[in-house]
């Protein structure tokens, strides 16, 4: 598999540039049209993991990059220029609120679905408050993840 080059804009001042996406084992054209890019950030590996194999069902979706920590996945978003964002909201390093800050100030159309084991209308809030465009619990059916992505893919 070769590498593909995507135009990216990265802030206001950034300006255009080229990126490359390493593909794992998938090309642009198994797709017919260009994939949906997906980020996924979480500390546990398993959970990437599970996540990725999930998203990338969808044979529109591709895993673009992984995050180990709020910051790595801060990093690897502004290289990446994904369409989505999945983010752990409990992380070392850098929690998932606010990496989502940081994200929304520096790509604020990218949509970000923050995973937490245990929601609750206070986390929701601050979660709405941080940029977040939805919150997902790890203890909900997987689908619902799949449901909320294809819905803020579809309207970006």
């Amino acid at each position: 598999m070769g590498r593909h080059f995507i135009r990216c804009r990265i802030g206001i001042a950034a300006g255009y540039s080229l990126h490359p996406i390493a593909r794992t084992y998938r090309s642009f054209e198994d797709y017919g049209t260009v994939a949906k890019r997906i980020m996924v950030v979480d500390d546990n590996p398993a959970i990437r993991k599970i996540f990725r194999n999930i998203l990338e069902f969808d044979r529109d979706w591709v895993v673009c990059g992984e995050g180990v920590d709020g910051r790595d996945g801060v990093e690897k978003a502004k290289a990446l220029c994904p369409d989505l964002i999945v983010l752990d909201v409990s992380m070392p390093v850098m929690n998932g609120l606010e990496a989502a800050r940081i994200l929304h100030q520096i790509m604020p159309n990218v949509p970000v679905i923050l995973c937490s084991l245990h929601t609750d209308r206070v986390l929701e809030l601050e979660a709405m408050g941080a940029g977040v465009t939805a919150v997902f619990s790890k203890a909900e059916n997987m689908q619902t993840l799949i449901s909320k992505a294809r819905e803020l893919l579809n309207t970006a």
